[in-house]
C-alpha cells in the first residue's frame, strides 16, 4: 500500500547514481562549487599546496555524494529507525551550512577529512568537533576546530548554483520528512519490525528451548528492535559498541549464549547485536 510506495519513492532519490532525482548532496562538497578563478586560493587555505593533491581533492569530494547516498541507503534498508535519525541530522546539517553562508563562509572538512561516518548518521555524543555540530555563533568551538584543520571558504569565492543547490536538497530533504511522518502514527507498525516478531513467534512455537540471535549493522537498529521486541517477548538482551564495556552484560550474555562455559543460564532466549560482538564471544547455544 502506501509505505511501500513512499519506500520505493525515497529509494529513487537518495540511490547512489540517481542524478534525476535531483538530491545532490551540495552540502559536502563545496569546492566542486568553488569559481575556477579561486580555486588556487581555496586550495592553498586548506593546505593543499603540492600539485598531487591539487586536482585530486575537488574530484574526492565530487564522488563523495555517492558516498552519502550509499550511507543513507543503507540506513534506510536497515530500519526506518535509523533512517530518521540521519533524515534529522542530514536537514540539520544543511539549515547550518545556509547560516553560515549567510555569515558570509562555508566551512570545508579539513585535510580532505570526509565526514565521520558514525557523526553523520548517528547522534554521536563523542566531545570531537565536527563541522555538523558547529554553530557559527559558538566561537570557542569554532576556534577549537580551526586549531584542528578547519577552513572556510568565502561566499563569494563559490558559484551561486551552490546555495541554491543546497536550498533545493534541503526541499527535497524536508519533502522526504514530511512523507514519512506516517511513522509517527500510533497506529503505524513498521512491516519489518513485525516480520521479525512473527518470525521469533514461529520458530518459538516449533523449538521453545530455540535461542535466536538478530544481526543488524547499527546501535540505532538495534536499540529500537530491543525496545519493539522487548514488548511481546521477555527474555531478551541487546549488544553493540555502547555494552562492549559492561563486564556484566558480557557475562550475561557468556552465560546464555556460550556453549563453552559450566554453568549456563537460561534467562534470555534472544540476543540483538551489531558486529561488536564478533569479538571474544562463542554463540554457539543459538540455534538461528
Amino acid at each position: 500500500g502506501s509505505i511501500e510506495k513512499i519506500y520505493e519513492k525515497t529509494l529513487k532519490i537518495i540511490s547512489p547514481g540517481n542524478e534525476s532525482s535531483g538530491y545532490k548532496c551540495a552540502r559536502y562538497k563545496p569546492l566542486t562549487y568553488v569559481r575556477p578563478e579561486f580555486i588556487n586560493d581555496v586550495l592553498e587555505a586548506g593546505g593543499y599546496n603540492d600539485e598531487g593533491k591539487k586536482n585530486k581533492l575537488p574530484t574526492q569530494q565530487q564522488n563523495i555524494h555517492d558516498f552519502i547516498k550509499r550511507m543513507m541507503v543503507r540506513r534506510f534498508e536497515s530500519s526506518t529507525h535509523s533512517f530518521s535519525i540521519t533524515l534529522e541530522r542530514v536537514i540539520e546539517s544543511n539549515k547550518r551550512i545556509i547560516k553560515y553562508f549567510d555569515e558570509g563562509i562555508v566551512p570545508i572538512y579539513p585535510r580532505n577529512q570526509l565526514p565521520d561516518l558514525e557523526d553523520l548518521f548517528q547522534m554521536s555524543t563523542a566531545d570531537d568537533i565536527h563541522i555538523d555540530d558547529l554553530d557559527p555563533e559558538e566561537d570557542s568551538k569554532l576556534e577549537k576546530a580551526k586549531a584542528k584543520g578547519l577552513y572556510f571558504i568565502k561566499k563569494d569565492q563559490l558559484k551561486e548554483s551552490y546555495i541554491v543547490d543546497v536550498k533545493n536538497d534541503l526541499e527535497i530533504l524536508n519533502a522526504i520528512k514530511e512523507d514519512w511522518k506516517i511513522l509517527k502514527k500510533k497506529e503505524f507498525k513498521d512491516p519489518k519490525t513485525e516480520a521479525i516478531k512473527n518470525f521469533i513467534n514461529s520458530q518459538l512455537k516449533k523449538d521453545p528451548k530455540r535461542k535466536i540471535i538478530i544481526f543488524t549493522e547499527f546501535s540505532d537498529t538495534a536499540n529500537y528492535l530491543y525496545s519493539e521486541i522487548k514488548k511481546n517477548f521477555k527474555r531478551i538482551n541487546v549488544y553493540t559498541s555502547k555494552e562492549s564495556s559492561v563486564t556484566k552484560k558480557k557475562k550475561e550474555i557468556k552465560d546464555n549464549f556460550d556453549a563453552g562455559i559450566k554453568n549456563q543460564k537460561n534467562d534470555h532466549d534472544i540476543l540483538i547485536a551489531t558486529d561488536t560482538i564478533s569479538e571474544g564471544f562463542n554463540l554457539h547455544r543459538a540455534g538461528t
